[in-house]
This record gives C-alpha cells, sequence and structure tokens, in this order.
C-alpha cells in the first residue's frame, strides 16, 4: 500500500511500503527548477541528512539527498554514478513508489521530458502545446494550414508531414515516439497506449 509523505507548501510524496522508514525523515519539496525554468519542470522531494539519518544510512552527516535517488539506490544496491539518472515512468517527480522508478542515462532521461514553455518573444511552444508537434511555414513566414510532427534519436531527426489536423499530427508523433524511444517514449496521451500499440502492429 502506498505510503504519504507530507511536503513543505502542502505537496505531498508518494513511496512504497518496502521504503516506510523513510517518512521518518524530514522532506520539503524542491521545486526550484520549475520556479526557474517552468511549469514543464517536476518537482521533487529532498530533506538533509542530519546525525540520526547518518546513522542508518550509507549517507554523510550534511549532505543534501533527493528522495527518488535514495530509493533507487537502495533498488539497485549501491550509489549511482555519474550520468546514472532516476526516471519517473508517470512524468510525476514527487510518485516515488519503486514501480515507477528505473535507472536511465543521460539521454533516455531526456526523452521522457515534458515540452517546454515557450520563452519570452519565441514561438516554439505556442504553436502547439503538444511535445513535436507544430504547423508548416511558408517561405515568406505565414502558417501552411498543415501541420507535421518530428521526434529525435541518436542525434537525427525524424519528420512526417501533411496533417490537415493537429491531432492527426499528435497521433503519429506518439506512435513514431513508440516506435523510436520504447518504453521511454514520452506520450501526449499516455492514456491512448493500447491504442498506439495496434497502430503499431499494422
Amino acid at each position: 500500500m502506498p505510503i504519504e509523505i507530507p511536503l513543505t507548501k502542502g505537496k505531498t510524496a508518494v513511496i512504497s511500503e518496502a521504503d516506510k522508514d523513510l517518512a521518518k525523515w524530514s522532506w520539503r519539496l524542491c521545486d526550484s527548477n520549475r520556479r526557474r525554468n517552468g511549469d514543464h519542470h517536476t518537482c521533487y522531494a529532498k530533506c538533509w541528512v542530519n546525525q540520526k539519518h547518518a546513522e542508518v544510512s550509507p549517507y554523510r552527516y550534511g549532505q543534501t539527498k533527493r528522495l527518488h535517488r535514495v530509493i533507487l539506490e537502495r533498488m539497485i544496491g549501491r550509489a549511482l554514478v555519474r550520468r546514472e539518472h532516476t526516471d519517473h515512468i508517470n512524468g510525476n517527480g514527487l510518485d516515488n513508489r519503486r514501480e515507477n522508478l528505473r535507472l536511465v542515462s543521460n539521454s533516455q532521461n531526456s526523452l521522457n521530458s515534458r515540452k517546454p514553455l515557450a520563452r519570452e518573444g519565441s514561438s516554439y511552444g505556442k504553436i502547439s502545446k503538444y511535445k513535436g508537434v507544430s504547423r508548416a511555414k511558408k517561405r515568406n513566414g505565414e502558417f501552411m494550414s498543415t501541420w507535421y510532427c518530428y521526434i529525435g534519436v541518436n542525434k537525427e531527426m525524424y519528420y512526417r508531414s501533411g496533417f490537415k489536423t493537429e491531432e492527426d499530427a499528435v497521433w503519429a508523433r506518439d506512435v513514431l515516439a513508440l516506435k523510436l524511444h520504447g518504453e521511454f517514449a514520452y506520450l501526449n496521451f499516455p492514456e491512448r497506449l493500447e491504442e498506439y500499440m495496434a497502430d503499431l502492429d499494422v
């Protein structure tokens, strides 16, 4: 049964029964990336390691540890090394149940990320709120009536164009993401996974 941990700012983190001892630590909300860079960044739970924590864990006094990293290190039986990351499968950084965490590389971690918001003065993110979808442009800079989708893998970009609606482009993009990124694919509509998989099999 999932265990809830109250954080600062009225937020709550969730952990598995196997990690219930961590609920006794003093966790607080870590939302600095979101405040600096926008709502597409997720929030996490973090804790300052005090003397009591240090006595019952492999961490030294005075460290700051993020909850998801502590749990993943328990899962794999060792400390994470450089360029190893914890990925929250459902994209919720406060859902730290073991079934929602997995060990990933830098590139794998970026695949399952949400679409960044547009910076001031930029049209990126304003044309479509969906990841990997945009409208085609004419040479004079005007937008065409058609949509296209795009996705990157191994430093190469793949495009599909000529979609009459944004919804069609989103569908094509999510199916392509599953084909190229597999289990690490970020889906605009994860609830359509079974339908996407059926489309892959066609």
